[in-house]
């Protein structure tokens, strides 16, 4: 049974095709990450870099068409798919985006696009900017690679992180909760938020 906009039924082949993105294999496609809100189809994010990033389309953006099909009439995989082509194939892109009249038109080649889980910047020399854009199979290796190399960086000098989670379209549960227990007090082996958002144990 499906209970929401982020619960779906998935063949075998798109399974395999999820398991690449947290692998962190390079795969031909637009490089876009998108959220289903109300039965719309909204971009969560681009990777950077992608056609989709170059081609200048923004969190936020409302995808009603792809390659002339309505957009509230597919499902994420359907989606994914077609934003998933061939090189030398354009993939026709009709946006709404906020505050903007008129619908935007896209043309995006797919391209080889390899997904960096995480991303680090030393800021001030003393504080560390983590970014994580996905959580797949090694992003707690990474995580912590990354705060190896920025405390080295700063000589051991530093006073605290910011973990940017933005447009993070989610990822392996395990992995998200081993960088939970990293920040809670107490370890867990389980991550619940209640129905109404109001209560979240880790």
């Amino acid at each position: 049974m499906i209970m929401d906009d982020h619960s779906y039924l998935i063949t075998a082949r798109d399974y395999k095709e999820a398991q690449k993105l947290t692998q962190g294999k390079a795969m031909l496609e637009t490089g876009i990450d998108l959220v289903k809100k109300n039965g719309r189809l909204i971009v969560l994010g681009c990777v950077n870099p992608s056609p989709a990033f170059k081609a200048g389309i923004v969190p936020g953006d409302e995808l009603t068409m792809i390659n002339g099909k309505p957009a509230t009439d597919l499902t994420m995989q359907e989606a994914y798919a077609l934003l998933r082509g061939a090189r030398q194939t354009d993939i026709e892109l009709t946006i709404r985006r906020e505050m903007l009249p008129e619908l935007l038109i896209f043309k995006l080649v797919p391209d080889v696009v390899v997904r960096r889980d995480v991303q680090q910047e030393l800021l001030s020399n003393r504080y560390a900017y983590i970014r994580i854009s996905l959580f797949g199979e090694r992003t707690v290796a990474n995580f912590g690679k990354a705060i190896r190399e920025t405390e080295e960086a700063s000589k051991n000098q530093i006073i605290g992180i910011i973990l940017d989670l933005r447009n993070s379209p989610g990822g392996l549960l395990n992995q998200v909760l081993d960088i939970v227990n990293r920040f809670c007090r107490f370890r867990s082996n389980h991550l619940f938020r209640g129905a109404a958002g109001d209560e979240i144990f880790c």
